[in-house]
């Protein structure tokens, strides 16, 4: 249904008006979920494993993976943790189709739910991003980077390139970096920002 809402959105005032929809919808949820992820308030390293843990329970009850079980890949590097979700079960669901129910790309008639034709700050500066999927751009890096200077999740969305394509079936990849540092200025700079 957000999906479908996002589409219309997009068709009957332009594909730019997507963000402000996000924004007014969002905002109220950054301040209650995420502000605790301030820099301004405590040290980033403290905030890493309560980041990590949020984003596990997050996506598991997203029912992701090819059996909609919540399953995921967890990485841990010396500088990060990367979760891996093949598909997630939202963005990467309605990229791919749902084998389970038979159905195919929400991208596709009937569905038509729509992708970003340009390039925006909101959706990575990537054409072809599922609307549905620019919330985790607006919500867990632009948003946050804005408010405190830095993404809270690095995320890694697929990138519509058709249906069965390589870019298209992608594993989701969320990054968590274990300090502010370890942050590439690529992550800035594809929102839109620079690395403060």
């Amino acid at each position: 249904m957000v999906s479908g809402l996002l589409a219309f959105v997009a068709r009957r005032y332009g594909e730019a008006r997507v963000e402000d929809c996000y924004r007014h919808v969002m905002e109220p949820f950054i301040q209650d979920r995420y502000m605790s992820f301030d820099v301004r308030l405590q040290d980033y390293r403290k905030t890493v494993s309560r980041n990590l843990y949020l984003a596990i329970e997050a996506m598991r009850a997203h029912v992701g993976g090819p059996e909609r079980r919540g399953t995921m890949e967890l990485a841990e590097h010396d500088d990060r943790y990367e979760l891996r979700f093949d598909p997630c079960g939202s963005g990467g669901r309605m990229l791919r189709g749902d084998p389970l129910t038979g159905t195919g790309s929400r991208v596709l008639p009937p569905y038509e739910f729509g992708i970003t034709r340009e390039r925006y700050d909101w959706a990575w500066n990537e054409k072809g991003i599922c609307y549905y999927c620019a919330h985790c751009c607006l919500a867990l890096e632009r948003m946050p980077a804005e408010r405190w200077g830095h993404p809270l999740r690095v995320v890694d969305p697929p990138v519509w390139g058709g249906e069965g394509a390589e870019s298209t079936t992608r594993k989701c990849q969320w990054t968590i970096y274990k300090s502010l540092e370890a942050i590439p200025a690529r992550a800035y700079e594809r929102i839109g920002l620079r690395k403060p």
